[in-house]
């Protein structure tokens, strides 16, 4: 949750910066410093470790954990780094001849001892054997050898689908029993252990597999998917893809040729959803809450309907995904406002993880279910873009199932809030309209009155919003929180396209002080900050001169976080401080206090 970098020389390549380099060097160290040797287990294999480095035998010996300690210590042998080379065999030992492989049958048990052993042959644990056999190899230990060739005959023989350039998941113990999920992480790994293997031992065969599973994990599946609707009767000219684009602008050419690629954008048309073309919806009766539906009209003619979409924490609705393709990506104005309405972002339930209760949930559920979904495609990612998981089928247990991992891996527990919170706008962060992600996610880290520094890119066409929203966010600015939601509550208000971002400021602002909220981006100029709430971060740069972007975003954090803790330290207090690295991608709460809904 917290963390602290050296910001060291303003070098152009701050990779190179020696600065950098030597705290690499020394968080390397002291990471090995805190396995070795606690991470061997007595009985053979490495022990999960808590925070104190303490041994944790209700954990188990698990495979994934065990792989990857075999292949750092690998790694750290080459590097020279004294009694690695006992780590790795110690690993070796357990995995080749030891408990930790399955005698009987072939493979590795994922979990051995512990409260929650198990026999099951997954690809994920396998993929990390081939790569800690492949690094042990290159180390100089013979044994990584026979990793490597028995991980690959279990791969080609029970794994590995030719037609399809990816590998299935899961089976039982003995081989006989498939597990149905099929995911992408396991995949991705395998990328990464074929790359290593070739690179261990020379053989191209690992290369070539490598490149087929990297093209499969790629845009490049898209377009085979596309192909293997065509090779199940559904010719080219019944395909349409639309984009379900809710209250948003129209999409650019050059975003759709980021989206689907020339080749797609060819070869199939592409319809932009527009919620106030009357002609282009479709009603199609009453919800199970009430709500006259509307919806997308070349959508709902569709004899097959698929969905699309990422999941991801969303601060109103809960979680994206899943319902929110049709509600609200395809439905009329109407339907929007209601879904955008103080009636329902005000719940205590419209927030981030909730479902159960959550009411833009409820409403966006019960207009998909109306509508009808046949088959949806939603994936997770991690902060760095990288996919994480492909969850794919029914409307509702595909998206629950997706949820259930994002809620597992975001979600991050602390144990006060603090006076100071550092956190950034992460790629979602284009502009500043969506930058309200990253401050409204950090709201349960932060004191009452506390102040929050945001770092961000704005690096869209237009770096703050639609004029609507810039307007509406003045109004907040002018009119404070409190009263900003009374206008927009009131019987006479007319809903104003989004009316409800500015919205989700005010909850920031509810919390901080206008004034102790310090904006930091490098696109949006003195003048047009000044109608908007919170300080400019060009406050808190020393020079007029010009520097890089990077450069004078790292000057504004730093001079901000400076500001701040004098502004503590004045009234005699040492305040606390946090930096969330995640930034919107993480949900923190507080240890002490849990959900009441999910």
């Amino acid at each position: 949750m917290t963390t602290a970098l050296p910001l060291g020389t303003h070098d152009a390549n701050w990779l190179e910066d020696p600065t950098h380099r030597a705290w690499l060097t020394a968080h390397r160290e002291s990471l090995l410093d805190f396995y070795q040797p606690q991470v061997c287990d007595p009985d053979g294999g490495y022990a999960w470790l808590d925070s104190t480095g303490q041994r944790m035998p209700d954990k188990g010996r698990q495979l994934w954990l065990g792989a990857r300690m075999l292949h750092v210590f690998a790694v750290a042998s080459m590097m020279g780094r004294a009694g690695a080379r006992d780590v790795v065999q110690h690993g070796l030992d357990f995995y080749v001849r030891g408990q930790g492989h399955d005698a009987t049958y072939g493979g590795w048990f994922p979990v051995v001892g512990g409260d929650s052993p198990s026999d099951a042959k997954e690809l994920y644990g396998i993929a990390h054997v081939l790569l800690a056999g492949s690094s042990a190899l290159q180390a100089g230990f013979d044994d990584g050898l026979i990793l490597i060739d028995e991980a690959t005959a279990l791969i080609d023989r029970y794994y590995w689908l030719e037609n399809d350039g990816l590998c299935l998941e899961a089976y039982d113990r003995t081989f006989t029993q498939l597990d149905p999920y099929r995911g992408q992480n396991a995949n991705m790994h395998m990328t990464d252990a074929y790359i290593a293997a070739f690179e261990a031992t020379g053989r191209r065969q690992y290369l070539e597999l490598a490149e087929r599973a990297a093209a499969g994990l790629s845009g490049s599946e898209q377009r085979a998917w596309l192909d293997r609707l065509e090779a199940e009767g559904i010719s080219r000219g019944n395909i349409t893809i639309v984009i379900g684009n809710g209250m948003h602008r129209p999409s650019t050419a050059a975003e759709r040729i980021e989206m689907f690629g020339e080749e797609i954008l060819r070869d199939y048309p592409v319809l932009d959803h527009d919620c106030e073309d009357s002609g282009s919806l479709t009603f199609i009766g009453r919800s199970e809450t009430g709500v006259d539906v509307f919806v997308n009209g070349a959508f709902f003619r569709a004899d097959l309907r698929i969905v699309t979409g990422l999941v991801e924490s969303h601060f109103m609705a809960g979680l994206s995904g899943g319902r929110k393709a049709i509600c609200p990506g395809l439905v009329d104005k109407r339907t929007i406002e209601k879904f955008h309405s103080p009636a329902f972002l005000e719940s205590p339930f419209a927030q981030n993880l909730i479902l159960r209760q959550n009411p833009c949930h409820e409403e966006s559920l019960a207009i998909a279910r109306t509508v009808g979904v046949d088959f949806i495609l939603n994936t997770t990612l991690d902060r760095d873009m990288r996919l994480t998981g492909v969850f794919a089928g029914d409307l509702e247990a595909a998206h629950e199932a997706a949820c259930d991992l994002i809620r597992e891996t975001v979600s991050v527990p602390v144990e006060r809030e603090y006076d100071i919170i550092l956190t950034h706008g992460g790629y979602v962060g284009r502009n500043h309209y969506q930058a309200v992600k990253a401050a409204h996610n950090a709201l349960p880290a932060i004191a009452k009155g506390g102040i929050m520094i945001l770092a961000t890119d704005n690096r869209d066409e237009e770096p703050i919003g639609g004029p609507e929203y810039k307007s509406l966010l003045h109004m907040l600015k002018i009119q404070g929180a409190d009263r900003y939601l009374k206008m927009i509550e009131a019987p006479g208000w007319r809903f104003t396209k989004d009316q409800w971002e500015p919205e989700m400021w005010a909850k920031v602002f509810r919390k901080i002080d206008e004034e102790r909220f310090f904006y930091c981006t490098h696109t949006i100029p003195r003048e047009t900050y000044d109608l908007l709430p919170g300080r400019c971060g060009l406050d808190f740069l020393a020079g007029e001169g010009w520097c890089s972007p990077v450069q004078a975003v790292r000057e504004m954090v730093e001079n901000a976080l400076r500001f701040a803790v004098a502004d503590y330290r004045k009234k005699g207090i040492e305040p606390s401080v946090a930096f969330i690295r995640e930034g919107p991608y993480a949900i923190p709460y507080l240890a002490t206090e849990k959900a009441t809904a999910r």
